[in-house]
């Protein structure tokens, strides 16, 4: 299986980061996927960097709002997603290269959502800050509601099984509200 995975990434004064949070999305060992990133106004270079990389590889595309807030950003950008899958990625987040292949292999046996743990690192240094984020394996409705263990950055959704759902527009725990809807 080759399906679209549409990636959803909100951006906002993201310059020192985009950069290599876009490379960590270019070097998957999956190739067939599309990065839809959503500026929410930013006053940096963070479009322009987009728009540099852009010029190289279609998969990258940029849209802008004016300044909304995450919720509203993400939500544009999973409106225009036209993958099979859905996939978050925060515009200072990175992945390892193997993130999407994994979860697509995951993803099959599963009723159409997968996460994962990760590592949490200094951003200058990518070092270690603290011990790895492990997740259970499986979390419930009633789980989510004590605490959010699904990271955005991590979430990986099968919209063919689940269908295609938006973040409800609230300040904070957007991915938290969307994952109490799947």
């Amino acid at each position: 299986m080759n399906s679209l995975v549409s990636i959803i990434t909100p951006c906002y004064n993201s310059d020192k980061f985009i950069l290599e949070t876009i490379k960590s999305v270019q070097n998957q060992t999956y190739t067939n996927w599309e990065i839809l990133i959503t500026d929410d106004g930013s006053t940096d270079n963070s479009i322009e960097i987009i728009k540099e990389l852009n010029k190289t590889d279609k998969r990258i595309k940029l849209f802008s709002i004016e300044n909304s807030g995450p919720a509203i950003a993400r939500n544009n950008s999973i409106k225009k997603a036209s993958g099979r899958y859905l996939a978050f990625l925060d515009s200072d987040d990175l992945w390892f290269p193997n993130f999407l292949e994994t979860s697509i292999g995951k993803i099959d046996k599963s009723e159409g959502f997968v996460f994962s743990s990760y590592q949490r690192v200094h951003e200058e240094t990518l070092q270690p800050v603290y011990k790895d984020f492990i997740v259970p394996e499986r979390v419930t409705y009633y789980d989510i509601l004590k605490t959010n263990s699904i990271s955005c950055l991590t979430a990986f959704v099968d919209i063919e099984k689940l269908g295609k759902e938006i973040m409800p527009n609230i300040t904070y725990r957007q991915d938290m509200g969307l994952w109490l809807k799947y």
